[in-house]
């Protein structure tokens, strides 16, 4: 009995194999190399199909390489050389399964080959439909772009299949090539921002069995010079341009000009003037200074030279007005009281001469002024070192004087330059005033011996351009004469300076002035005039010569006479028996003064002792007055006055003892 079961399976397998696509005529078995009931090689006893044995091949399409080798079970190997049909060497029993594999694909070309109804199991004819399909390999061809600068480069392969490369690194072209085809890669567009020029190696080739990444693309920028036109105007020298801080470049004269290192397609150009020219001085400027290179030279650059000018000025020292200057006789420049500097609004061109003059001196106040350094030629910078002095001019100060008696009048200028004054004239002092100073003529010690005031008119003001006369007028001070009253109880009292100038006094009164003043050097008596009523007032230092002052020493003093005294122009009497003598500090009276105070001994008692003969003793020679009657050689009071022949006292020459006396005050 055979197993079918397994047989089964493998001829619905074979069925489906021959379904897809095996050769479907008939073959005729084989036997060759198969005993009768020995097993195949897969294990199938051949016997079971009365031995025979099938091949195992099929169709192979497309092969345009070499070293296609097939396996069938993992062995019996057959090289494949073209397209077409193909049989394994060794051949299977019905029932047997196979397996064809691709043990080594094909090369030169790279060929990558595939198969189909590769599989199953020999079902008693030979296998034809294993079918392997081949088909070139295909590859990328690229490599790596060094030295792009910002711009984009357009490669090409074999004419075609366009590549916009951006960066630099690695690149591809997305189009493959076929294994054993050729390549070419090329610039088709060189970059443009910036100009550059991209060349390429490796560039060309047959694909192998790989992808190419070898080919080489280089670029470089490209560099232009940069140059311009120096246009005319240029006239001093050592002009020095420069390019991005560098590169210097000396121009000595006016045309065009070029740098002499190049710049990169892209990168910036910035042109300045490195050094101005000099001998004249000038400012040179750039035009189209600056910019990005593109893709030729730039010849654009513009340099335009002017002769700078400069102010012709300088410094300023002691002006007080206003002076006026001027610049080769002309450009006229008002210069101001305390203006350190001072520039001529016209300016002179580099290498020009200047010459600056006083045109105007100062007038108020009157000065001189004076220039240092007021010529030369103009360099390359403002003109600063011209020096204007201004010296205030100086003039005298006189003094007319008049009425002067006195000596030791001083006058004295601006609190200083003192001058001795003898007498009128004109005088000057030491001293100059500068014009617009000021000055100022006092008096600083007064005349004296007499006192005098002396008053300057106009003395102060401000110096002019000339000598200055003021006047001195001095004339003499007066004062008054007056002092001081002490015991003044009663009125009466008449004062009389130097003769008149009568002055009465009220009782009580302390002190006392002269209407009429006294000139100094003057002198002055004051006197009693008429006593007051009772009192007898003497005069101190009442006569003198008037000094500086007002006289304020004079003094009078008041007093009563004492106890049974009469007082009569300042003097004290009295009436004592005392026979000729009188007290201290006193005489005998002459007895005219009896007709002015003889009623005044009314009520009043002898001095000391009671009289013993009725006649007054007196100065004079002999005795005129006495008392009548009972009016004395008694104690008093008297009740009546002495009157002139009292008691028979005519031509009388009585000497007695106890002789009534008449005493007073020298």
């Amino acid at each position: 009995m055979r197993l079918l079961l397994p047989g089964a399976g493998i001829l619905a397998a074979s069925l489906v194999l021959v379904a897809c696509g095996s050769d479907n005529s008939a073959t005729t078995p084989s036997t060759e190399g198969n005993d009768a009931g020995s097993p195949t090689a897969d294990g199938v006893d051949a016997s079971k199909d009365g031995g025979s044995t099938y091949s195992i091949g099929g169709t192979v399409t497309a092969l345009k390489g070499t070293g296609l080798v097939l396996q069938d079970n993992n062995g019996d190997d057959l090289a494949i050389g073209a397209d077409g049909a193909f049989t394994f060497s060794k051949k299977l029993a019905t029932g047997a399964t196979y397996a064809v594999s691709i043990k080594t694909q094909p090369s030169a070309p790279s060929q990558t080959c595939t198969l189909s109804a590769a599989s199953g199991v020999v079902q008693s004819a030979n296998v034809t439909g294993v079918v392997v399909n081949c088909a070139t390999n295909k590859y990328t061809v690229g490599g790596t772009v060094s030295g792009l600068a910002g711009g984009s480069v357009t490669l090409q392969n074999n004419g075609g299949a366009d590549l916009v490369v951006n960066a630099n690194g690695t690149f591809a072209f997305p189009t493959p090539i076929a294994s054993g085809a050729t390549y070419a890669v090329a610039v088709k567009t060189q970059p443009g921002t910036p100009t550059q020029t991209c060349v390429v190696t490796h560039d060309s080739g047959t694909m192998g069995t790989a992808k190419v990444t070898d080919v080489q693309v280089t670029c470089t920028t490209s560099k232009y010079k940069i140059g311009g036109t120096v246009a005319a105007g240029l006239t001093g020298s050592g002009l020095v341009l420069e390019n991005n801080g560098g590169d210097a470049l000396a121009v000595d004269a006016s045309g065009p000009f070029t740098f002499a290192t190049s710049i990169a397609s892209g990168a910036t150009y910035a042109v300045t003037v490195g050094t101005q020219p000099t001998n004249p001085s000038q400012t040179c400027t750039v035009m189209g200074d600056t910019g990005t290179v593109g893709a030729g030279d730039i010849t654009s650059v513009a340099v335009n030279c002017t002769t700078n000018k400069y102010t012709i000025g300088g410094t300023v020292s002691g002006l007080l007005g206003t002076v006026v200057l001027q610049n080769k006789g002309g450009d006229d420049l008002t210069v101001n009281a305390n203006a350190g500097t001072f520039a001529f609004s016209t300016p002179i061109a580099s290498g020009a001469s200047y010459a600056v003059t006083v045109k105007t001196q100062p007038g108020s106040p009157s000065q001189t002024c004076t220039l240092t350094d007021d010529t030369g030629e103009v360099a390359a910078a403002n003109v600063t070192n011209v020096a204007l002095t201004c010296v205030s001019n100086k003039f005298k100060v006189k003094a007319n004087v008049t009425g002067l008696a006195g000596t030791g009048l001083y006058l004295q200028e601006n609190d200083g330059d003192d001058l001795l004054v003898a007498a009128d004239g004109t005088y000057e002092f030491a001293t100059t005033v500068a014009s617009g100073q000021p000055y100022a003529v006092t008096v600083k010690t007064q005349p004296k011996g007499p006192s005098q005031t002396c008053e300057v008119t106009n003395g102060a003001s401000l110096m002019g351009g000339a000598d200055v006369t003021i006047d001195v007028t001095c004339t003499t001070n007066t004062y008054t004469v007056g002092g001081s009253v002490a015991g003044l109880t009663a009125s009466g009292l008449v004062l009389r300076d130097n003769g008149g100038d009568d002055l009465t006094v009220p009782a009580n009164a302390t002190s006392f002035t002269f209407a009429t003043s006294i000139n100094s050097g003057a002198t002055y008596a004051v006197t009693v005039k008429t006593y007051p009523t009772d009192l007898i007032c003497t005069v101190s230092n009442g006569s003198g010569t008037v000094g500086a002052a007002n006289v304020t020493n004079v003094s009078v003093t008041c007093n009563s006479c004492p106890l049974n005294e009469v007082a009569f122009n300042g003097k004290c009497y009295y009436l004592d028996g005392s026979s000729g003598a009188c007290d201290p500090g006193y005489a005998r009276a002459p007895q005219s003064v009896l007709s002015s105070i003889a009623d005044s001994f009314i009520g009043k008692n002898y001095k000391h002792t009671v009289s013993g003969n009725c006649c007054i003793w007196n100065a004079d020679p002999v005795e005129n007055w006495g008392f009548n009657g009972s009016q004395c050689n008694r104690s008093g009071p008297f009740t009546s006055a002495p009157v002139p022949g009292g008691s028979g006292c005519t031509n009388a020459d009585n000497q007695f003892l106890s002789q009534l006396t008449l005493c007073g005050t020298p």
